[in-house]
């Protein structure tokens, strides 16, 4: 594949803090606060993105719409007859 001229642009502090669920109002503060560009992306980069918080805890507490976990019954009862069952190593 040949390169026509095409860049990737970086994306900025926010953008970031767009993609992490955060209003341009919560940027802004961060931003008079005094906070350098790196700082900014360090702080979107260390953040939980809040729609996808917001998704699993909805489905966990209101729509109790969890998965539960497997138990091992289920992975006993899946496994082949004839192998021997894996160590637990």
């Amino acid at each position: 594949m040949t390169d026509k001229g095409l860049s990737i642009r970086m994306l900025t502090p926010l953008e970031y803090w767009r993609l992490q669920g955060f209003r341009d109002s919560d940027y802004q503060s961060a931003v008079d606060a005094g906070a350098s560009p790196n700082q900014l992306y360090k702080m979107a980069g260390n953040s939980i993105a809040v729609p996808v918080v917001e998704h699993i805890f909805r489905a966990m507490f209101i729509n109790k719409t969890w998965i539960r976990a497997p138990t091992l019954s289920r992975f006993a009862e899946a496994w082949p007859e004839n192998e021997p069952s894996p160590s637990p190593n």
